[in-house]
């Protein structure tokens, strides 16, 4: 039975440091995971890093490498807004912004706090007061997401250009918006956007939401700290770049916006509170729509949100539920017609300042005729002795065109555009 499909399993931040609770090992190497084990002796290992070791990657960027798009990245913004359904125009620019709680110390803005307790109704009566801005040139609108967290966009006359202000933690100063380039759009952009972020700081300050939770001891929502701007842009489907089509298990915005930009099929995942539950369900819906696509992504962050908390254990725990949940599935999984990969998109420590680390993910190929190189386990240190090797994300759908044996031979090039495989609709010769 020839391979129909690769489904591709991307378990968010699994990879780890070797970590002094553990022993030394990472959660990986000290999890019970007979499953991953299996599939890592049966199976052709290696590691890989989206861009270069060392480089702490988002989920984003690592993601558009893997599926091989690196040179394309549009930006969080218009991925998150996207993904939350707010519509770009082209040349509109999205950057991430968020409520922060912050002061003045010593003549700038420091963050405070960033993390709240709010009820709807202020969160609402906040929203609805940040101020409308608009000039000859341009006009920032905010745009809600979900919490405190939302997108301003940006239309008109205005350039994705800037650099962030967000530290994307507490105790830290907002750090100053400066042009990242020196042409007229950018400089007056930098400046319409500093005096609209100075107008909600003015306007929130006084705001009567804050003044009673100052009265209640609660930290104001006075300021928005902004991060990831970018451009919409035009780009080819991953269906025509790969001739895969292709389906993402996933939930978040950011997820669903990559999905929809890419042009894949878009199933929205829930999210229960329970990793098993969430993974299992999600692996159903995979089996149940594996006839009708040949690239299938299910994706959980449940890994990278136990490391955010800075829990070894807690990450420990959890890939060991993602073990019993393959386990269940794994039928299924190894069936002939499915050529099956287990990777990460990144690093997430799992102790430390950082979010996210620049250590390479462990990677699982298998399927008929995959080699099987003797590795024993799935961890970071034991795929890194595999057959593979260490691969770069951009590596990674050749791989998948080569062992689905869709591959074609390099040199030869057939169609208008030229691709890495053989297309349905490549034109017959005429007489």
């Amino acid at each position: 039975m020839p391979l129909r499909r690769c489904i591709l399993l991307l378990l968010d931040g699994l990879a780890d440091r070797a970590q002094p609770a553990l022993d030394n090992k990472t959660p990986l190497q000290a999890a019970k995971t007979p499953n991953l084990d299996y599939l890592a002796q049966k199976g052709l290992c290696g590691f890989m890093h989206a861009a270069r070791p060392g480089i702490p990657l988002p989920s984003e960027m690592a993601h558009f490498a893997l599926f091989g798009y690196e040179n394309e990245f549009p930006g969080r913004g218009p991925l998150e807004a996207l993904g939350a359904g707010i519509e770009l125009e082209p040349g509109e620019v999205a950057v991430l912004a968020r409520l922060v709680s912050v002061e003045v110390k010593d003549g700038g803005l420091y963050i405070v706090e960033d993390r709240f307790k709010v009820t709807p109704e202020e969160k609402e009566a906040i929203f609805s007061a940040l101020p409308q801005f608009s000039t000859q040139e341009l006009t920032i609108t905010f745009k809600p997401i979900s919490g405190v967290r939302g997108v301003l966009v940006l239309k008109g006359e205005v350039s994705a250009s800037f650099s962030d202000t967000d530290p994307l933690k507490s105790k830290a100063p907002v750090f100053e918006l400066e042009p990242l380039s020196f042409d007229k759009t950018t400089l007056k952009t930098v400046q319409a956007l500093k005096q609209y972020l100075i107008e909600v700081w003015q306007v929130l300050e006084r705001h009567p939401v804050n003044k009673r939770r100052r009265e209640r001891g609660l930290f104001p929502l006075n300021f928005l700290a902004i991060h990831r701007p970018g451009k919409m842009q035009k780009v080819e489907p991953f269906a025509k770049r790969w001739g895969l089509r292709p389906l993402t298990i996933s939930s978040g915005v950011i997820y669903w916006g990559i999905g929809k930009y890419l042009d894949f099929e878009v199933e929205k995942a829930e999210e229960a509170g329970d990793v098993a539950r969430e993974f299992s369900e999600r692996l159903r819906i995979a089996q149940t729509l594996s006839q009708e696509f040949s690239f299938i992504h299910v994706h959980h962050k449940g890994p990278d949100e136990a490391a955010h908390k800075k829990d070894p254990f807690l990450k420990k725990k959890v890939i060991e539920v993602f073990d019993q949940v393959i386990g269940e599935n794994l039928s299924w999984l190894t069936s002939p017609e499915n050529l099956l990969v287990v990777t990460s998109d990144h690093a997430t420590p799992s102790s430390g300042p950082l979010i996210h680390g620049g250590e390479p993910v462990p990677l699982i190929f298998y399927g008929k005729g995959v080699w099987q190189d003797g590795v024993k386990e799935f961890s970071e240190i034991a795929c890194a002795s595999g057959a593979l090797g260490r691969i770069k994300a951009q590596d990674f759908m050749y791989l998948v065109l080569n062992f689905l044996e869709m591959a074609i031979l390099s040199g030869l090039r057939y169609g208008k555009v030229p691709r890495p495989y053989f297309s349905e609709k490549t034109k017959a010769f005429k007489v």
